[in-house]
């Protein structure tokens, strides 16, 4: 667990924190998220409000996560539009899907959007610590590569 952390504190820059948003009724599914940070160094938000895909979308707009944590069960059948929407207004985000749901079907309509990561509920901690372990490198990469650009421009 401390390499995590450890992990965040190195890559991302000294007083950055990551910011994720779930969007999410499910108290369990929130809170397996949240156990992640005992640092303080990841900044959680929550989004359990009304589930019309264009609030959501504009909510998740106007804060700018690092990473979008979707579960499908308070979503569907918007989550593909959402999904859509939001990678159409931020191509380089990072999304997590979560669902309930065993359809291959849906499985493979949204691993077409460009998500990092599709997975099926009940989870395991050490499951969303790889994840978020994971992702954070990703992201990382992109701010790298992000303010490398930046400074060739100046």
């Amino acid at each position: 667990m401390s390499n995590i952390f450890l992990l965040f504190g190195t890559q991302l820059a000294k007083s950055a924190t990551m910011k994720i948003l779930i969007i999410s009724q499910d108290n369990d599914f929130i809170n397996g998220f949240s156990e992640v940070d005992q640092n303080g160094e990841i900044s959680i938000l929550v989004y359990k409000k009304n589930i019309s895909p264009l609030d959501i979308v504009t909510y998740a707009f106007s804060v700018n996560p690092m990473l979008l944590i979707i579960d499908d069960d308070l979503l569907s059948p918007n989550s593909a539009t959402i999904i859509k929407s939001f990678k159409k207004m931020k191509p380089e985000s990072s999304i997590i899907f979560f669902t309930s749901s065993s359809s291959v079907e849906l499985g493979r309509n949204i691993s077409q959007l460009g998500i990092q990561y599709y997975g099926i509920k009940p989870f395991s901690k050490n499951e969303i610590y790889d994840l978020i372990n994971s992702i954070s490198i990703s992201i990382n990469k992109k701010l790298q590569i992000t303010n490398k650009q930046k400074e060739e421009l100046s």
